[in-house]
C-alpha cells in the first residue's frame, strides 16, 4: 500500500483502489451501525406492543357491552 497526502487513505498497488484506514472512524461507523440496528429492534418491540394493547382494548370493550 501506499501512503496519500491524506493521513487516514493508502492506495492499495495493484487495484489501485482508496482505502480508508481511519480506525476510529471505523469504530465510530459500527458503533452507530449497532445502534440503528438495536433503534430498529426496538421500534418493532413497540409496534408489537401497540398492536397487542389495541388487541386488549377491543377484546375489553367487546366484554364490556356483552356484560352491561
Amino acid at each position: 500500500m501506499i501512503q496519500t497526502e491524506n493521513k487516514d487513505f493508502s492506495r492499495d498497488i495493484g487495484t489501485k483502489a482508496l482505502l480508508n484506514t481511519n480506525r476510529t472512524a471505523l469504530a465510530e461507523h459500527k458503533f452507530r451501525l449497532e445502534q440503528m440496528r438495536m433503534m430498529q429492534s426496538m421500534w418493532a418491540d413497540i409496534e408489537s406492543l401497540r398492536s397487542e394493547f389495541a388487541e386488549i382494548k377491543k377484546l375489553l370493550e367487546n366484554y364490556k357491552v356483552k356484560h352491561d
